[in-house]
């Protein structure tokens, strides 16, 4: 059972349940927790654990391999993104689904949405997720066998992150 919790904060937990389930492999419990979040931060009205909440559960069907259903998620907390003026969570997203349509092997698509989150990156002023759109963008062309510019793009994210390897997804909570 949960604890009673104000109605803004259950999401909030759900959340937390859901990606630490989601970490485990538990992925049909992390979609049902996740869910169970969405769920209640609409009923709540709580924009930014809508948008989190839904962000998620796209990554978690990414990462099972159900690309048609991430791409639908993500793209809705993109949209919810958008509606509640939260760029920096809107160009997380747009690297996600970036990712999701190169997992899918829809590469013009990817490239769309990666440079669309190095674009919001850099609007909002978040180097960490310019860098991460950046280290993104080169696994595209490099797929084509396209390598100058998959280098270019390579160094420009070094220069960025110096100090270590960022990873190829961003969890949607701000950082």
């Amino acid at each position: 059972a949960l604890p009673n919790l104000p109605a803004d904060k259950l999401p909030l937990l759900l959340t937390s349940l859901g990606l630490s389930q989601g970490n485990l492999g538990r992925y049909p419990q992390a979609l049902q927790s996740l869910q169970k979040a969405l769920d209640s931060a609409k009923k709540a009205n709580a924009q930014l654990s809508i948008v989190e909440a839904g962000s998620n559960i796209g990554i978690i069907y990414w990462e099972m391999g159900q690309y048609d259903k991430a791409a639908q998620f993500l793209s809705q907390a993109m949209q919810d993104s958008r509606a509640f003026n939260m760029r920096r969570n809107e160009g997380v997203d747009s690297n996600n689904l970036g990712l999701v349509y190169k997992s899918a092997g829809q590469i013009g698509v990817a490239v769309n949405y990666i440079d669309s989150a190095l674009a919001i990156a850099r609007e909002v002023k978040n180097r960490r997720a310019e860098a991460i759109a950046l280290r993104n963008r080169p696994l595209l062309p490099r797929m084509k066998g396209q390598f100058p510019p998959a280098r270019h793009h390579s160094l420009a994210a070094l220069a960025i992150s110096p100090d270590g390897p960022l990873p190829e997804a961003q969890a949607p909570a701000p950082l």
